[in-house]
């Protein structure tokens, strides 16, 4: 997992983003592959949320609302204290509503 997120690290800094949420999901399907008493393991709730919300990031920045929220919701359900997906999740939500928040405040639920 930590190999493949430092390649999604890698990818981001050369502004290679659509590479990064590639990158970052191989280390989401490698903690998903793993079995459930190996999952529940701090260092690897830690090392997949770091993806995680890395990828959350990639997603807001390329305007990917819709996967964000997705990807955001996923990572809150792993582990509910990403405060990084929390955020982004929220960001992504008004994004995606674009104008009409202002009209219709009910348009998020």
């Amino acid at each position: 997992m930590e190999d493949a997120r430092q390649k999604g690290n890698g990818c981001f800094k050369a502004g290679k983003l659509d590479d990064a949420v590639t990158e970052y999901q191989v280390a989401v399907d490698l903690y998903t592959a793993l079995p459930k008493e190996e999952r529940t393991a701090v260092g690897n709730v830690d090392e997949v949320s770091k993806s995680m919300g890395n990828q959350v990031m990639c997603l807001h920045r390329l305007k990917q609302f819709e996967k964000c929220v997705k990807a955001a919701t996923s990572a809150i359900a792993i582990n509910p204290f990403l405060a990084k997906a929390h955020g982004f999740l929220g960001m992504a939500l008004l994004d995606s509503c674009g104008d009409d928040i202002v009209k219709e405040p009910k348009t998020l639920y």
